[in-house]
């Protein structure tokens, strides 16, 4: 399956997306990607995507980069909403690779002090 393309200016691919059957789809890789305008084949968004919906098991669905390569922000997906269970689904780093915000989401729920108790009650 080949990807519908965009370029720049000067020839070098500006994004790449992947469908099959009108929905935005790959499963052996990010569904979308954007490239920097720099012309080095740098990536700037990854967008992993099944049936239209973000998805990725093994890691982000989701991944914006710095011009320098580094992660600027992950989101965990997995059929379209917010999950992880062995981290934060939802992270930004600074431009030096620390982290500067986290969020912890199941299914697509909140994860904050108030439901920790309750997590912890049932096995979760």
């Amino acid at each position: 399956m080949e990807p519908e393309r965009e370029y720049y200016e000067d020839g070098s691919i500006h994004w790449e997306e992947w469908y099959v059957n009108d929905e935005i789809h790959r499963l052996d890789g990010p569904a979308f990607i954007l490239y920097n305008r720099d012309g080095d084949g740098s990536i700037s968004h990854e967008r992993w995507a099944v049936n239209g919906k973000y998805h990725r098991l093994d890691g982000p669905a989701f991944i914006e980069y710095y011009t320098d390569g580094l992660i600027r922000h992950e989101r965990w997906f997995i059929n379209g909403v917010y999950h992880r269970l062995d981290g934060p689904a939802n992270i930004l780093y600074y431009a030096d690779g620390s982290l500067n915000y986290e969020e912890w989401w199941v299914n697509d729920i909140y994860i904050n002090d108030d439901i920790i108790p309750w997590l912890e009650e049932n096995g979760i």
